[in-house]
This record gives C-alpha cells, structure tokens and sequence, in this order.
C-alpha cells in the first residue's frame, strides 16, 4: 500500500513537491486546528508532516506518525521525509496527482479540452491530463522538464 501524507499549514511547498512525486498528500488549510489533523491522520491512516515540536509530541502519544521536519529548503524537507518514513519513489507515478487538490489525474482527449488551453499549446501538444475535481489541464510543456529533472535528481538521491 502507498504511504499517504498530510502536511501542516507551514508546509504546503513540501505537499506539493510530494504530490509532484506521487504520493496521496493532504495540505492542511489555515484554519484546521490540530486536533482535526490528527483525527483525518488517525482515521485515514496518513503520516503526518510538521514542523511543530508540540503537535509531534501529541501524535506520539496517540500512535499517529509523524514526521518532524527540521531543514529549510524543500528538497532536504523531500529527503527527510522519504528516508524517515522508507517511503519509495517510483517514476511511474510521477506527475500523477493534481499539484493543487491532490486527486489522481486522469487521461483527456485532445478534442475536449481546446477551449479551455491556450491555441499555442493546444498547437504543439498531443498529450494531456486532467484534474476532475477541480478542473486543471495539464501538459508537457518546458517546466515540467525541470520537475521531473528534480525528482529524478530526488530518487537517485535516496537510492545512492
């Protein structure tokens, strides 16, 4: 079974990044309270993902896991997590989940999407995804070379 996260409000940079990886990530809103995360995190079977030392020591004390992050930058927060939790990266499932709502992103046909994509990219690209919960289209273009550039950079460096 694939582990399933959920970021705390400090940590929505990280939420995306894991999406962008694969992983099932739930990014808290501003206004959940702490004992709402650690209700979904129980009955969800999530891990939870913090930067709050007195919220971990909470989960512990309920058996939630829990993750405290303790570095600045988003690839050594990525890192942290994957090797605490022996998550794995798998490419099959990069760019898999939408980047904003976290639903799994399904295969749409060209011909329904022309009026919703610039001309230029409907123009020059075959291959597109979309996010039917909150409706985003996603394609091929130039900056999702450098994202899977990075998680490439991520795996090899949790497998070296």
């Amino acid at each position: 079974m694939q582990i399933r996260f959920f970021c705390d409000q400090m940590l929505g940079n990280l939420a995306k990044w894991l999406r962008f990886l694969g992983f099932d990530t739930l990014y808290a809103l501003g206004d959940m309270m702490d004992d709402e995360l650690m209700r979904v995190c129980k009955a969800e079977d999530r891990i939870l993902i913090t930067r709050d030392k007195e919220l971990v020591v909470r989960c512990k004390k309920q058996l939630i896991a829990v993750v405290q992050i303790g570095c600045d930058g988003v690839t050594d927060q990525i890192l942290q997590t994957i090797q605490e939790t022996k998550a794995s990266i798998d490419r099959g499932h990069f760019l898999s989940r939408c980047s904003q709502c976290n639903c799994l992103l399904e295969r749409i046909e060209k011909k329904t999407i022309e009026e919703i994509v610039p001309k230029r990219v409907f123009d020059s690209h075959d291959d597109f995804l979309y996010c039917s919960s909150c409706k985003r289209v996603y394609w091929m273009g130039t900056h999702t070379d450098s994202i899977i550039e990075k998680l490439l950079s991520l795996q090899s460096s949790i497998t070296d």
